[in-house]
């Protein structure tokens, strides 16, 4: 096993640099526990913590009893350094006294899974941050968490811009579904009720925002992809003219496959990042080629503006997602020098 590892990550575990000076700290958050606020403006794509975790294991041997990995926690916490092992005890159990041990309660409510195979490990492995795990939920996030094995490190980055003393929030759940289903994942897992602007009982949108999120995603199910990019081509090829149809009264969730067809490709791709930059909810396999065809449809009608918007955009999002901006920085900078500008005729 550890030949496998060693032979797929040479050099564990790598070193990291975190941000310096810190923009952010653990405070005391009204009706939230503990939570973190930047202390200044936090950019889009910035990266606002780097941490290693202060767990890394197991979240359950393919071959061992519940009693026996509960036993294996328990040894390993209190192996650890006492200043380390009381910042896990001081994390929340909100599976409560009746779950099978306080400190599995607090492993359950505070981990992240890393969704990473560790070569040569059967087992499905999670992580507890000292910092990370402070975070809020939101069923509209500021920003998001990647998990690195190289470096064995969490980092959170801004999706979208966070001011000084604004609070930096992450989504503990799939924000996908639609409220009521939100509400009961959080109930029941986490023990609390969201009160997040996305989520407020009070707001008449809620019924655009839920229909927005069933939208999002049907835009990313099965072969829709591929049926707009070809959309998309072809509006190319048909001189890349203006839609007749507004989508915001075209498209609705029971008749979507209907309607989407009535919309060219550089419509239905606005359409569709519009409604994630909205609920600032980034569908992670569709975001970058949407905005890709954006790019390219007011680089073809030679709209500078948009171009370096839409690019900024996306700049600040992978390098969210992956620590660097993907060559799109570059587009932002010079629109005019791109392969797409003002080449109506490219793709007939």
């Amino acid at each position: 096993m550890e030949e496998e590892f060693e032979s797929a990550y040479p050099g564990f575990v790598r070193p990291f640099t975190i941000p310096s000076p810190p923009v952010y700290e653990v405070v005391p958050i009204k009706g939230a526990g503990l939570g973190v606020i930047a202390t200044s403006d936090i950019a889009r794509g910035q990266t606002i913590m780097r941490e290693r975790p202060l767990l890394f294991l197991p979240v359950i041997y393919p071959v061992a009893s519940m009693g026996e990995n509960l036993a294996f926690y328990e040894f390993v916490v209190n192996s650890m350094r006492p200043v380390n092992r009381e910042a896990v005890y001081a994390l929340v159990n909100a599976r409560g006294p009746e779950w099978y041990s306080h400190l599995k309660g607090i492993l359950d409510t505070n981990a992240f899974g890393t969704h990473t195979a560790v070569p040569g490990y059967g087992a499905q492995y999670a992580a507890l941050g000292r910092d990370i795990s402070r975070i809020n939920h939101s069923c509209a996030p500021n920003a998001l968490w990647i998990w690195d094995l190289e470096t064995l490190t969490f980092t959170v980055a801004a999706i979208t811009p966070i001011r000084a003393g604004e609070q930096v929030t992450i989504a503990y759940i799939d924000i996908a579904c639609p409220r009521f289903q939100r509400q009961e994942l959080l109930t029941s897992r986490y023990k609390f009720t969201c009160k997040c602007p996305a989520c407020d009982p009070d707001d008449m949108s809620q019924l655009m925002n839920d229909m927005q999120r069933e939208i999002i995603n049907l835009f990313a199910e099965n072969e829709q992809p591929a049926r707009d990019a070809e959309a998309f081509e072809r509006w190319l090829a048909d001189g890349a003219r203006d839609s007749y149809y507004d989508p915001h009264d075209t498209l609705k969730p029971a008749t979507f496959a209907r309607d989407v067809e009535r919309l060219d490709g550089f419509t239905r791709a606005r359409f569709a990042f519009g409604c994630m930059f909205t609920l600032r909810f980034v569908q992670a396999n569709i975001w970058e080629p949407t905005l890709a065809r954006i790019v390219k449809g007011y680089s073809v009608r030679e709209n500078e503006e948009r171009v370096r918007e839409y690019a900024l955009l996306a700049a600040g999002l992978k390098k969210a997602h992956t620590g660097s901006d993907g060559g799109w920085m570059a587009v932002a900078m010079k629109p005019r020098s791109t392969d797409w500008w003002g080449k109506l005729g490219a793709a007939r």
